[in-house]
């Protein structure tokens, strides 16, 4: 099991866009929002690929937000690009420093 440095917690909209309670441009906006403000004191800022690449989701779902014709499999295939750069390894040992832990349920 990693060791997971923030969390990412989404479980409540995820669940309402489950159910049709919520249109996934309000959960890419609501991630976006999340991420944007996520703490990371744990990445050190010469870590750029975590930051930039933490950016790019940023824009990624505030993108979806805005797009009237953005479905669920628009959500899934950012999540996946989420789910990954929540698992980047900060360092080598055993268990490993990840990024972040992406709650959804």
């Amino acid at each position: 099991m990693a060791n997971w440095q923030s969390t990412l917690d989404i479980q409540e909209e995820w669940q309402k866009t489950g159910d049709g309670d919520m249109s996934c441009q309000e959960l890419a906006g609501i991630i976006a929002k999340r991420l944007k403000s996520l703490k990371l004191p744990h990445v050190v800022k010469s870590n750029e690929i975590v930051m930039e690449e933490r950016q790019e989701l940023i824009e990624e779902f505030e993108g979806l937000s805005e797009d009237s014709s953005a479905n669920n499999n628009d959500i899934d295939n950012v999540m996946a690009s989420l789910y990954d750069w929540g698992d980047i390894s900060l360092d080598n040992d055993w268990p490993h420093k990840k990024v972040c832990w992406i709650k959804t349920f």
